[in-house]
């Protein structure tokens, strides 16, 4: 039924925030974050695809699409689970779209873990060097571009920190089905698996901070791995202290919000200046504007 139905979604939500920062290769050739998880969502827009029957899921800038649209249809449609249920009974659009969502992401997804499979990985690990292209770019330029998410995205704008002290409690990720916080604490875990080269399983590969061991790189008379991994520790227990949901934490307690932010934000020189200097790796990609670039 629909509960069900609700916790797939938050379940498969919740393992997007472990992936979403290989953005690259067979990911980044179909748009896969933009697909999946563009928020936050265009309730307008849903409701006149809704309306019409209309839609384009091929347009990577929409906000009508992927999970946050999803959530919004089965969470947030209507004011009660029974009135969820009934429009769905009702509505021929509401059921087909929900449909067309679904199986979009199911084949991106099997698309981009085929490609991986079949080919890409190899050509992964053949394509070495430093240069904007290879590889260890493509990784470093990632894990930025997914911290910078993290940062502006699922806390900063929320909190009001990047619009004059506005709280935007209707911004957060997962606005409907208040998981919004949670899925912050996921995003971080899993930049920090980025970053060590762990597994899901949390087994220990070769990682950044393997790199800058072994090249001895240092920042303020210590080990720039010691300085990034405490920043990360620190950034973890900020977001441990907010209380409640974030989109109800911004105004109950902004002073939490805006503690993580800050403890998060602080980790940014470290990987976007420190860590790609020592590893001779350029800053690619093009950011949205915000207060630390």
């Amino acid at each position: 039924g629909l509960i069900a139905l609700q916790d797939n979604l938050i379940d498969t939500w919740l393992y997007w925030q472990g992936v979403a920062a290989y953005e690259f290769g067979p990911a980044e050739s179909i748009f896969l974050r933009n697909s999946l998880n563009n928020f936050p969502v265009d309730t307008e827009a849903v409701d006149q695809i809704i309306e019409t029957g209309t839609f384009d899921l091929e347009q990577p800038d929409r906000f009508d699409k992927g999970f946050p649209a999803i959530e919004y249809l089965i969470f947030g449609y209507a004011d009660s689970p029974a009135e969820i249920v009934s429009a769905f009974q009702n509505e021929e659009n509401l059921r087909n779209y929900l449909l067309v969502m679904v199986t979009d992401i199911q084949e991106k997804a099997a698309t981009t873990y085929d490609q991986w499979i079949n080919g890409y990985e190899q050509t992964f690990i053949e394509n070495t060097g430093t240069a904007a292209g290879t590889s260890l770019s493509l990784y470093i330029n990632n894990l930025n571009q997914f911290y910078e998410i993290i940062k502006r995205d699922q806390i900063g704008i929320p909190s009001g920190v990047l619009t004059l002290g506005f709280s935007n409690p209707d911004k957060v990720e997962a606005f409907y089905s208040s998981n919004s916080l949670g899925f912050a604490k996921a995003a971080l875990a899993s930049s920090i698996r980025f970053y060590k080269g762990e597994s899901t399983a949390s087994e220990n590969g070769l990682g950044l901070d393997d790199y800058l061991n072994h090249v001895n790189a240092q920042k303020d008379g210590q080990a720039l791995d010691q300085v990034i991994q405490a920043q990360f520790s620190k950034a973890v227990l900020a977001l441990e202290e907010i209380e409640g949901t974030l989109s109800e934490a911004v105004d109950s307690d902004p002073e939490a919000v805006s503690n993580a932010y800050t403890e998060i934000t602080r980790q940014i020189v470290n990987l976007k200046t420190d860590l790609s200097a020592v590893l001779c790796v350029s800053i690619t990609y093009i950011d949205n504007p915000s207060d630390s670039d």
